[in-house]
């Protein structure tokens, strides 16, 4: 403390000697109290030698006092008093840790030797005086110049670049930062300017390219003069330009029809329109910002200190540059035609951003943007990709309204899940009328059902809609699928997921109900199927059995010797003596006898035949092709019985002779004849179980 007490007297005298007023003494008092009252500071005295070899001092040759002050400070390391330094103002000073700040201080004079006014060594003071010197007298290179030498050693350079780090300087003269921030709301917007222009090339592609060469739609060039600090923000500023500039082109372009992508894809690019027009109000925003701190810097201290800086701007363009790379990921996603950007800089390799064209529609694409909004872990990502689901979903839930309030399916580009084929076959194959309507006219397309429901309820919006078309072509009741749809039909739009659930399950109900009411009482499903299972499927016996018997006189003749109104008048009389004559003169009309194909030596047994007629729309539920079945059912039952009414009028020969002619002879042949009996007995037994078995075990269906 005594030792610093000595110094600063000395200090003090000194400076009032050297000054004719009393402030600055006061001033030096007022600053060196200051300091000592500093106890974060350590090296205290260190810094204040610092601080005095920085100063600007307007004397030639150093006075006494300060030499004094040194020699006392730091009498062990062995300082050699420095020489006199040049008066230069402060704004050389206050600029020194500024971009490029060093270069622009004042030099040592030249004739300073090694170790004059440094440390031991003379190292620092050497560097020192290599930074005051000017270019042409050997002073240290720029980055940008070590690069051109480094280039140019080495041949790297075509020919049409400059050969001499002169003539690189001169010709890509160093922007500064000011000048810079100028040009960015331009480069933003994917524009050229004057430091960061736009450019068409064509350069090769990377390893990974699998080609050799790409042409590049856009190419920004930055000046290579620049430090690569700078490179690296100008890097990521440009990505968001490039990006902007390729997802524009892609919102404005549309194919020759005007149908790429579909409504949905029409709607994608909607919502990426809406999402860029906020990206330019962010631009926007950081111009004013821009133009606020370059009209403070020409007017007071520096773009810096108004607080606006590239690092800054990248920090406000960072997540408005994360929403146009999920947007550029979402449409390379999409599949398509490629198109190349890159950011071109002579000292590196270019960086290429790829963007695609609509390949993806309809439910493929909502599901390509679900994918990040369910699985992606960055919340940003799944707001962002929520976002614009609730935009691009619009047209599929508008068709899926239609779908399932009015039956009509309104999907002129094939987007939707449910596909419509136009034409179908008349009749013919195994299907034909209103089955091929109900079966064949609709189809799900697996592909195209998104990932925002599952198959369980596509299927069941499927079955909704079909039935309403159904219902108003088939069963030719509009009127009640237009007053239905008026009385619910509602907007839906995704993100409500509870309340789109329980539409689809009121309509179903609903729908449903009203379908199986029609069937029922307006089309007489019901009583069809009962009519099926007495007549084809023999439920009614005693009509079968008045049939057989008065029939099986004619069928025992051959086939050709048969006429069908013989067969008819037959069915006829088996009605009217049966319980068959009570059924509805609906049903009654529709059963009909026929002779199936006839081939050489058939009898009437192999070719006879009921058939039960069913005309739409009933004809959906009991199909042609099922109604093919139901006739070869009909003809192995048939054949059945007709075993069992033969084995039965054995049996009742065999009885009546058993009690006459057979009688006498019994001692003779009372043995053989018990034998054919029981035998006789087993087959009978063997064809009723047989008829058991099909009619209640494997048909047991009664809709009664």
């Amino acid at each position: 403390m005594l030792a610093a007490a000595n110094t600063n007297t000395g200090a003090e005298t000194s400076v009032v000697r050297d000054n004719k007023t009393p402030e600055p003494a006061l001033k030096y008092s007022t600053l060196y109290t200051r300091l000592l009252n500093q106890r974060v500071l350590s090296q205290k005295w260190a810094i204040l030698y610092l601080l005095h070899e920085l100063s600007d001092s307007p004397k030639a040759t150093p006075s006494s006092s300060a030499a004094g002050i040194r020699d006392d400070v730091f009498p062990e390391t062995g300082i050699i008093g420095a020489r006199g330094m040049e008066p230069v103002g402060e704004h050389a000073f206050s600029e020194a840790f500024s971009y490029m700040g060093l270069h622009r201080l004042p030099g040592r004079d030249s004739g300073r030797g090694p170790g004059v006014g440094g440390l031991a060594g003379g190292d620092l003071g050497s560097q020192w005086n290599s930074f005051g010197r000017s270019r042409e007298e050997g002073a240290m290179k720029t980055k940008a110049e070590l690069l051109a030498e480094k280039y140019e050693d080495s041949g790297t350079f075509s020919s049409d670049w400059p050969i001499s780090r002169r003539q690189l300087t001169s010709r890509y003269p160093e922007p500064t930062e000011q000048a810079l921030l100028s040009s960015l709301p331009f480069t933003l917007l994917g524009l050229s300017s004057s430091h960061l222009p736009f450019t068409e090339s064509s350069v090769s592609a990377p390893p990974s390219g699998g080609d050799i060469s790409t042409t590049q739609k856009y190419a920004i060039s930055i000046p290579p003069t620049l430090p690569l600090p700078l490179v690296s923000l100008l890097h990521t500023l440009a990505e968001p330009s490039l990006l902007y500039r390729c997802l524009n082109e892609f919102v404005q372009s549309s194919s020759e029809g005007g149908t790429d992508g579909g409504l949905v894809g029409q709607s994608l690019k909607s919502a990426i329109g809406i999402e860029l027009r906020g990206y330019i109000n962010l631009v926007g925003c950081l111009e004013n910002e821009i133009r606020r701190a370059v009209a403070a810097a020409e007017t007071t201290i520096g773009v810096r200190t108004a607080g606006v800086t590239l690092k800054r701007c990248v920090v406000w363009t960072r997540e408005a540059t994360m929403g146009l790379r999920l947007m550029s990921l979402i449409v390379e996603q999409t599949n398509g035609a490629s198109m190349d950007f890159a950011i071109s800089h002579p000292f590196s390799q270019p960086q290429f951003i790829k963007i695609l064209r609509i390949d993806k529609k309809g439910g493929q694409l909502i599901s390509t943007i679900h994918s990040f909004a369910s699985s992606h872990g960055d919340p940003f990502v799944h707001a962002f990709a929520e976002r614009l689901l609730s935009h691009v979903t619009r047209p599929f839930y508008d068709m899926l309204r239609h779908w399932i309030y009015d039956g009509e399916l309104t999907d002129p580009y094939l987007e939707f899940f449910v596909i419509e084929q136009p034409n179908l076959p008349d009749g013919g194959g195994n299907k034909g009328g209103a089955s091929s309507v109900w079966e064949d006219k609709y189809t799900i397309h697996s592909p195209q059902v998104p990932t925002i429901m599952t198959e369980s309820f596509a299927k069941k919006v499927f079955l909704i809609g079909k039935s309403l078309n159904f219902i108003r072509h088939g069963c030719s009741d509009s009127e009640w699928v237009e007053s239905y749809s008026k009385s619910t039909s509602k907007e839906l739009g995704y993100g409500d997921t509870a309340r789109l659930e329980m539409s689809i399950d009121e309509a179903y109900k609903t729908t449903m109900a009203r379908l199986i009411e029609l069937m029922g009482s307006k089309f007489k499903l019901f009583d069809h199927l009962r009519a099926l299972k007495k007549y084809l499927l023999l439920g009614q016996g005693d009509f079968i059995a008045l049939l057989m018997e008065g029939l099986s006189a004619s069928l025992e003749r051959p086939a050709n010797t048969l006429y069908r109104h013989n067969l008819t008048a037959q069915l006829e009389h088996a009605i009217r003596g049966s319980n068959a004559q009570f059924d509805s003169p609906d049903v009654l009309r529709r059963l009909d006898a026929r002779m199936l194909e006839l081939s050489h030596g058939e009898i009437g047994w192999d070719v006879f035949t009921l058939e039960y007629k069913i005309d739409a729309p009933v004809d959906v539920v009991v199909t042609p092709y099922g109604s093919r079945q139901y006739l070869k059912v009909f003809n192995f039952l048939w054949r059945v019985k007709r075993v069992e009414f033969a084995l039965g009028s054995s049996w009742r020969r065999f009885m009546a002779g058993a009690r006459g002619v057979l009688k006498a002879v019994e001692d003779l042949v009372g043995a053989d004849w018990k034998k054919a009996r029981c035998v006789v007995a087993e087959m009978v037994h063997f064809v009723n179980q047989l008829q058991y078995y099909i009619l209640f075990e494997v048909s047991p269906y009664d809709p009664v």
